[in-house]
Order: structure tokens, then C-alpha cells, then sequence
């Protein structure tokens, strides 16, 4: 019955290929695309043609592409489950670094006694757990431990019982491989060094900036590396969608 639907999906696809976010709501909120590559003072000035206020009504039409750039990019960010989430704190909502999901009550929250902002330790809670070794611990979690037992190496000792970390030989065959190649990459680790960078360098200016525009629900913020047109193809691997924590 699954090849049968897995046929029929395909076939579907074929004909329409957006069928699989066609239906997903994104939940109301403010909509960001930010440059990863510039500064928010490099980028503000164009702030209105790169977010979107999303509520419950029918989307404005002139903005359709905008909308549905948006509408993929949160269907393969999104939780699945807050008992799923990335967040040990569970106060951003995204499943990897290159989005940053916050109720607006959280983003927006008065910094502390210190200067600090509560959104910067929520982000660096965040994205610490979405560093290689903390993903792949919780993909091991996830699929579960394998014992092997090697030969006995003498009269006196007993079987050694070696456990290893599942991740490598589940994916290994599979089409994942190379979500496993990019977990460890040098790229990915550049990445998330970037956006670790660029929130400790702007995000006060974007919070205050923020502060200043009407709405309801969540913020969310997606990142780009470069000028992206709208019709393009994700920006991040699509292995980064995994809600083990991207």
C-alpha cells in the first residue's frame, strides 16, 4: 500500500510540483528573509520587499510569490512536536540554524539586569544544539543502540560487548548518506559559526527594529547566503529539515 501511494505521490509531483506545501498554513506571525552575507544596517533598507506579515486571512496576492517562498521554507522548518524540539528550553520553535523561530513575547522581551537579552541565551542554547556531535547523539537516541559481540581472545575472557553508535550504518545505504556527510562538513560548521556571528553582532538593532511593527504570534526569521530570487530551489540542504535538530 506505501509503494502504491509513494507511486501515486510522484506521479502527482510530476504535475504539480508544490503539491507538498500547497496545504500548509503557516502559523501567523512576522516573516523574515535576511542576508547571512550583510549586515542588518547593510539590509535594512530593503527590509520591506524581504518580510511579510502572515495572518489567518487570504494572503495578498500582489505578494503571492513572497508568501510562497516563505510557505516552503516553514514547512521544512517547523516542528513536528514540541516533545521534538531542537530547544532544550523549548523557546525558539525551529529545527535548524538557519531559521529562528520565537513567539513575539519572547523575541521582544526587555533585556535583562545585565544588558542582555533573553533572545541571546536562548539562541546560544539553540544553537549549540545544533553543532554536529549534539545531532548525531540525538539521532543515536532516536534510532536506538546496536551491541556486537566480538570473539573471546583467550581462555579467561569473556565476550566483549562493544556498543556503537547506530547513526552511520542506519543512514549509511540509504538516501541520507549524505545528510551525514553534511552534519560533519566544514561547510556547515562555517555556517553556523556565521550566523552565531551575526546575531551577536545585530540582533539588538533587529529586535529593536521589531519592536516598532504590528503583529501577531511568531517571529521568524530565515536566512539566505546571497540574493535569492523567489522561484529558487531551498537555500539550506534539505537534510537540515530533521527535527533530530538540523
Amino acid at each position: 500500500m506505501l509503494k502504491d501511494l509513494t507511486n501515486s505521490y510522484l506521479l502527482a509531483k510530476n504535475d504539480f510540483p508544490n503539491i507538498t506545501f500547497l496545504r500548509h498554513q503557516p502559523k501567523e506571525g512576522l516573516y523574515i528573509r535576511l542576508r547571512l552575507d550583510q549586515s542588518w544596517n547593510e539590509q535594512v533598507s530593503v527590509f520591506d520587499s524581504e518580510h511579510m506579515i502572515i495572518t489567518k486571512e487570504e494572503p495578498d496576492l500582489s505578494r503571492k510569490e513572497l508568501f510562497e517562498w516563505f510557505q516552503q521554507k516553514d514547512y521544512v522548518s517547523s516542528l513536528i512536536s514540541m516533545n521534538k524540539a531542537v530547544d532544550p528550553g523549548k523557546q525558539l520553535h525551529s529545527n535548524n540554524p538557519y531559521t529562528l523561530y520565537a513567539k513575539r513575547d519572547v523575541f521582544l522581551a526587555e533585556p535583562l539586569a545585565d544588558g542582555t537579552t533573553g533572545m541571546s541565551t536562548h539562541l546560544a542554547r539553540f544553537l549549540d544544539k545544533t553543532q554536529a556531535s549534539e545531532v548525531q547523539k540525538k539521532w543515536d537516541e532516536l534510532i536506538g543502540t546496536k551491541k556486537t559481540s566480538s570473539k573471546k581472545t583467550s581462555k579467561k575472557s569473556s565476550t566483549e560487548t562493544i556498543i556503537t553508535s547506530p547513526t552511520q550504518q542506519f543512514f549509511s545505504h540509504t538516501d541520507y548518506a549524505p545528510a551525514l556527510e553534511y552534519l560533519v562538513s566544514e561547510e556547515r560548521r562555517t555556517r553556523i559559526a556565521q550566523i552565531e556571528q551575526w546575531y551577536a553582532t545585530n540582533l539588538s538593532a533587529l529586535i529593536e527594529h521589531i519592536r516598532t511593527i504590528p503583529f501577531k504570534n511568531y517571529v521568524k526569521i530565515f536566512f539566505t547566503s546571497e540574493s535569492t530570487p523567489l522561484h529558487s530551489s531551498m537555500d539550506h540542504p534539505s537534510n537540515e529539515s530533521s527535527n533530530a535538530g538540523g
